[in-house]
């Protein structure tokens, strides 16, 4: 016969030597078993970037509100009420750009770089004459005085995906 505690110890035995046998073949199940994960496809993203020019007046860029470009009332009373969009300006009007007597041919090369070129008057760039018909690069900060008119090439950028 059994007495309370021994019976109590017996089981105590049994219980632990099932829990040692479930959990290893719940372990050898377990290393066995592959669960497969739901694989994540690479999306491709295009990226659109654009490169956007404006003429404006020094100091006028920083005076605008956001993208529109609308003058914010701290503005100067020299500022444009619109800066001039040279990529527009190409679209439109083949670049062209008439300042009283003087006339610039603006472009966009391969690499969306701004070119210019004077046809017509004593243009100058960055403080020195252009040479009518040849072409110059011009880089974000470039100065151009046209006439008695003077701007600073701004270059934005764009980027979409």
């Amino acid at each position: 016969r059994q007495t309370r505690a021994s019976h109590a110890r017996s089981n105590a035995r049994t219980l632990k030597s099932t829990k040692k046998m479930f959990s290893l073949s719940s372990t050898a199940a377990l290393a066995r078993a592959r669960v497969s994960a739901p694989r994540k496809t690479a999306r491709k993203l295009t990226i659109r970037a654009s490169v956007n020019y404006i003429l404006d007046r020094e100091g006028c860029s920083s005076a605008r509100s956001d993208d529109d470009g609308a003058l914010l009332q701290t503005a100067a009373k020299t500022c444009l009420a619109v800066p001039i969009d040279v990529n527009a300006l190409v679209a439109q009007n083949k670049g062209d750009l008439e300042f009283e007597n003087e006339q610039l041919k603006f472009e966009l090369d391969d690499s969306s770089a701004l070119v210019v070129q004077s046809l017509k008057g004593k243009t100058l760039i960055d403080g020195k004459a252009a040479p009518k018909g040849r072409k110059l690069k011009l880089r974000a900060g470039s100065k151009i005085k046209i006439a008695d008119e003077e701007f600073t090439v701004y270059r934005n950028t764009h980027a979409h995906a």
